[in-house]
């Protein structure tokens, strides 16, 4: 059986055929560990070890910044506050961010929501525990937990909203995923996503829907 599972996504406007490892196969593990210790070394830094968040260069940063103002002017407010605005909704809303990384947005999203719970989750154990140490010392009501989201087996009905910031281009099982997501929301739940290629999040949202 072949190792390489055949994706078909959206590029610059036309469909394109691409390759990727198997979950399962040597090939898959080899190329995990890949992005585990790439990102990893992003985080050798002391100022993203501080900040919860690594460089990028200027004309992303940029980008973030232009995209957040369009936002705020459209709907009044950013993609953070839309989301704090959620959480604090009802008390004991639940939130469940997939590739949440080191959680540098989500210990933001949890210091001005603290009466939500927030699950972050992702495959590098390194920063997780980052972000769980820095969520211990504000005393937030903040949770990491490993997972594989390729893999990953949800809970039924357990979240209120799912946030994916940054992480649906890392994901090979984008549909399965998707399946996951609808799985794990309780009725009235929602999806955010946040950076994410737009073919990626098209492709999410087609399999929710």
């Amino acid at each position: 059986m072949s190792s390489i599972s055949t994706k078909i996504f959206p590029k610059s406007g036309s469909w394109k055929q691409r390759h990727y490892p198997k979950p399962g196969s040597a090939e898959y593990d080899e190329h995990i560990q890949e992005e585990i210790e790439h990102f990893c070394k992003l985080f050798e830094e002391s100022s993203a070890r501080e900040t919860l968040f690594y460089s990028v260069p200027p004309s992303w940063a940029e980008v973030e910044v232009r995209a957040s103002a369009m936002i705020q002017a459209a709907t009044g407010n950013d993609l953070n506050g839309h989301v704090v605005t959620r959480l604090n909704s009802r008390p004991g809303l639940r939130m469940l961010s997939l590739g949440a990384g080191s959680g540098g947005v989500e210990i933001t999203l949890a210091q001005q929501a603290r009466p939500a719970h927030i699950v972050c989750m992702d495959i590098n154990p390194e920063l997780l525990e980052l972000g769980g140490q820095r969520a211990s010392e504000l005393g937030l009501n903040a949770t990491f937990r490993q997972a594989d989201l390729n893999t990953v087996e949800l809970p039924q009905k357990e979240f209120d909203l799912v946030f994916c910031h940054a992480s649906l281009h890392h994901v090979i099982e984008l549909e399965r995923l998707a399946e996951q997501i609808r799985h794990t929301l309780r009725p009235g739940g929602g999806l955010k996503l946040a950076r994410s290629p737009k073919g990626y999040g098209k492709c999410c949202l087609r399999s929710f829907v």
